[in-house]
């Protein structure tokens, strides 16, 4: 469908807020603020609304989109994802780039056919979790109806495309559903071998090979039977299809059939490099990702989709070049990955990240001591509680607030993880102040103890729980290597951690003091023997 000239002057205002959007999505020096996102979000919800009046008397249902609605979507997903950057994820503009990669791995399921009942269950509870998040924010009227009709149409699309799916399974006979499970196994195993940097090599297949074989022994007169052989259950035509294939895959690897061709060989390199930055977004997502950035991947894989013709990557000559599988899988991997890091997105802000980070590194180091069982002193807890105190600190009222002096999300999820870690410390505090009483009781009947506790000096005291590091003494550092993970640990990983911890002043210790954290035992009665020596010259 042409743009008309009622819709230029919105496609301009689109353009406009999506290059905004862009120039706010590289900037790395301050976080995203919520302010600037819902400003940019109340444009957009005017112009949909403008969309809405200019298209009044056009039939959505068989219209053609122009490029005015391939830049709403757009923008819309990008929105989305800056949604999820500042911690909204349980609204419904956070919505849409979930439906956007559901939609893309559905179609290439649909196109594919290699799919099992448990490969569309994870999709189905998604799509239920999605939609009452809509529904919620539509009853209550969070958000304008324009943007609540755009996200249920995508929903609705979404919905569709799944029923199909499912219904093309539903033909499937329960007595085939293992042989069919098996297959779909290996076809993936195929892929994945021919998907490599190196030529397939023939000891990866010759196993599949055999297996395939089995399975094709099974058939009689070209179908497979159910139990007794006395009859032929629905669902031949899924089984014998998919079979086929994975038999012509395996001739094409043994032929070198399916190396990529020479055109397609930049669309291959491509796609490994998104796959491979896409799989260690996976492994270090909490620390180095910003949701925002998984939209240079969703364009780029976009583009690729969109070179195909019928399916099909093809060259200057309109001939079809050999590797389409390979690039086909890739392809779809891709599209896997985005989705798992998308959906793995956690309701926190931008600006809260760093903290929960570190409080999960605190809590697991914690844990760890725990789970071990070993013996432990105050000392040992010193890095831990000064962890907290950083991050104490960093509340006011109870809250963390940001620069501008609003309220990031998250508040509950990271107080929780504060918590969780005061109270394994206050567990921890407990087995040192038994271990204590246990060493007190031993020594009441050592002429030597009771000396010293006559004149007056006390043994170490254990580092309270709960009371903050006074600002008034500085501590020695920590000697525990595992104890000091707690506050090595997410330093670096983090892009803004600068901003979420502040240190802790130190300020000499006034004289005639003395902190005892950590002294063994041993070292303690020495160290007062020879106090207690010292202090009586006029005795002697």
């Amino acid at each position: 469908m042409p743009v008309n000239q009622q819709e230029l002057s919105i496609l301009e205002s689109l353009v406009n807020i999506r290059n905004r959007l862009t120039a706010l999505k590289k900037d790395r020096k301050d976080y995203i603020k919520s302010s600037d996102v819902q400003s940019i979000y109340s444009q957009v919800i005017k112009l949909i609304s403008k969309l809405n009046d200019a298209r009044e008397d056009v039939d959505l249902s068989t219209a053609t989109p122009n490029r005015v609605d391939t830049t709403l979507d757009d923008v819309i997903q990008l929105l989305s994802l800056f949604f999820l950057t500042i911690g909204k994820n349980k609204e419904s503009p956070a919505t849409y780039c979930q439906l956007a990669t559901i939609r893309q791995l559905l179609s290439h399921l649909d196109e594919s056919g290699v799919y099992t009942q448990n490969d569309l269950q994870p999709f189905q509870n998604r799509l239920s979790q999605l939609s009452q998040i809509i529904n919620k924010d539509r009853e209550i009227g969070k958000h304008p109806d324009q943007m609540t009709k755009f996200l249920l149409r995508r929903l609705e699309d979404c919905e569709r495309i799944y029923r199909n799916l499912v219904t093309s399974l539903s033909v499937l006979d329960v007595e085939l559903v293992p042989i069919h499970q098996r297959l779909v196994t290996i076809r993936r195993q195929l892929a994945a071998i021919v998907s490599k940097d190196n030529p397939p090599q023939k000891h990866e297949i010759k196993p599949l090979l055999e297996e395939l074989r089995k399975i094709d022994s099974k058939r009689q007169d070209g179908k497979f039977l159910g139990p007794g052989g006395s009859s032929v259950p629905p669902g031949q035509a899924i089984l014998v299809g998919l079979l086929e294939e994975c038999f012509e895959i395996v001739q094409d690897v043994n032929a070198r059939r399916d190396d990529v061709a020479i055109p397609l060989k930049p669309i291959f390199d491509r796609l490994t490099e998104i796959r491979m930055q896409l799989e260690r977004l996976v492994l270090t997502h909490r620390w180095t990702l910003r949701e925002t950035d998984l939209w240079n991947y969703q364009l780029s894989l976009q583009e690729i989709d969109k070179m195909r013709i019928d399916g099909k990557w093809v060259d200057s000559d309109g001939n079809q070049p050999g590797g389409q599988f390979a690039l086909l899988y890739l392809l779809r991997r891709c599209h896997g990955l985005l989705y798992r890091l998308i959906s793995s997105s956690e309701p926190i802000s931008e600006e809260l990240m760093p903290i929960s980070n570190k409080l999960l590194t605190v809590k697991k180091c914690l844990n760890e001591v725990l789970k071990h069982g070993n013996d432990f002193t105050p000392r040992d807890l010193y890095p831990y509680h000064l962890a907290l105190y950083q991050i104490d600190n960093l509340r006011k009222d109870g809250k963390f607030y940001s620069d501008d002096g609003s309220v990031p999300e998250g508040q509950a999820i990271v107080s929780a993880h504060l918590e969780e870690c005061h109270a394994l410390i206050e567990q921890m505090q407990e087995g040192i102040n038994s271990s204590d009483d246990d060493e007190d009781d031993e020594e009441e009947d050592d002429d030597n103890s009771e000396e010293i506790l006559e004149d007056g000096l006390k043994p170490a005291q254990p580092f309270p729980t709960h009371s903050p590091v006074p600002p008034s003494v500085t501590l020695a550092p920590p000697t525990s290597t595992l104890a000091s993970l707690a506050i090595r640990s997410n330093d670096s990983g983090s892009t803004a951690s600068n901003a979420s911890s502040s240190a802790v002043p130190p300020v000499n210790i006034p004289s005639g003091t003395t902190h005892t954290t950590s002294m063994d035992r041993s070292e303690s009665t020495s160290t007062s023997l020879d106090t207690a020596t010292a202090s009586q010259p006029d005795q002697q």
